[in-house]
């Protein structure tokens, strides 16, 4: 059975979460991180120096590192500045052309790379759709657009459909 394009390969709570050893025994090398509500909740702009110590972590662990997001460039330039990473703003996830840019960004081969984001349908239909590993962690706060609060009920599905099946396991 052929695997959806929404179903991440990988499901944690939170990026912090996220088992770097396990990225890396997978050869990944590179991470695409979605902002919003991924690593900051939507319309915050407080970096937080575990924030900040998280992303050192994954730099002096020799991972290259791009912020993504379907916001505007002042948001994304702004907390990208702080966490001193590169970045792509007004992304248009999930089409191919920000997954492309990061892959010349990070000057890596797709093979290489994972996308870590919030949601199935933009960065984890984006991500599998454009042939890279991806990371579903768990939005980090339910404020959100209403078109957002009304795909999270049908990604909620999907994700119970996804673990029951077999075809995902939580990874806290």
């Amino acid at each position: 059975m052929k695997k959806s394009k929404l179903c991440p390969h990988l499901y944690y709570s939170s990026i912090y979460t996220i088992d770097l050893d396990k990225i890396k025994s997978l050869k990944i090398k590179g991470l695409i991180i979605d902002l919003d509500n991924t690593i900051l909740p939507h319309h915050h702009f407080i970096v937080s120096e575990e924030l900040k110590s998280w992303f050192k972590n994954l730099i002096e662990r020799g991972f290259k590192v791009c912020v993504i997001s379907n916001n505007s460039a002042y948001k994304v330039k702004k907390i990208a500045d702080k966490l001193q990473v590169p970045f792509i703003f007004n992304a248009v996830k999930p089409l191919p052309w920000s997954f492309r840019k990061a892959t010349k960004i990070l000057s890596l081969d797709k093979k290489y790379i994972a996308i870590v984001g919030d949601q199935m349908f933009t960065d984890i239909l984006g991500g599998n759709w454009f042939g890279i590993f991806t990371i579903l962690v768990k939005p980090m706060n339910p404020y959100e657009h209403w078109w957002t609060r009304k795909l999270r009920i049908l990604q909620k599905k999907l994700l119970n459909k996804f673990i029951s099946n077999g075809e995902l396991k939580y990874l806290y």
